[in-house]
């Protein structure tokens, strides 16, 4: 499994990976403006086998939080191609 915190700030973390045991890109975002035990998960999205199945439909999920650059999106596919069954 691969983990990117692509956005770390006061008002939100944004993560995105590649699942390797259910084929899929995950997303998710937490909203970093409550306390600790009080902070909630925004977007938890990537659960079912094969939902986010190209970098780029990651990037289109997560682009209201975070522009994903190119070299990111190259990292991102290349952790799909590596942890293949």
């Amino acid at each position: 499994m691969s983990r990117h915190v692509v956005r770390e700030d006061e008002a939100f973390q944004v993560v995105i990976g590649w699942d390797p045991p259910l084929q899929t890109f995950f997303v998710q975002v937490h909203d970093q403006t409550e306390p600790d035990e009080e902070k909630r998960t925004i977007v938890f999205e990537g659960t079912r086998p094969g939902q986010f199945e190209q970098p780029w439909d990651v990037k289109r999920r997560v682009k209201q939080w975070v522009n994903l650059d190119d070299t990111l999106l190259i990292t991102l596919r290349h952790d799909q191609v590596e942890n293949r069954p």
